[in-house]
């Protein structure tokens, strides 16, 4: 743990090129959405969710191994988590407005 910043900057690099491969780019919209709503909603949920993204990512771009994928699991999890909040957010605000 903590080889380096070369270590880090390369297992970042692996992360984001990862992270639009794991998530489709539509779900962008989902993502922003369930950070709006959870920033209306729940702070202290939004507060923990990103010190759980953050602290995920911080601790696993510090490892130099080849299989780094497992460590980001969580990270992928907490992403999972604020997309269903955001269809979840979408639904209910579409639902209310009702058709035409």
């Amino acid at each position: 743990m903590f080889s380096g910043w070369d270590v880090v900057q390369k297992q970042w690099n692996h992360f984001g090129n990862n992270f639009t491969s794991e998530f489709h780019f539509i779900f962008i919209a989902c993502i922003i959405a369930g950070v709006l709503a959870l920033f209306k909603q729940s702070q202290r949920l939004l507060l923990f969710l990103a010190l759980l993204f953050g602290a995920t990512i911080l601790y696993a771009v510090n490892y130099d191994i080849f299989d780094i994928d497992t460590y980001f699991l969580l990270s992928y999890i907490v992403v999972g988590f604020t997309i269903a909040y955001g269809i979840y957010f979408m639904s209910e605000r579409g639902a209310r407005k009702g058709p035409g």
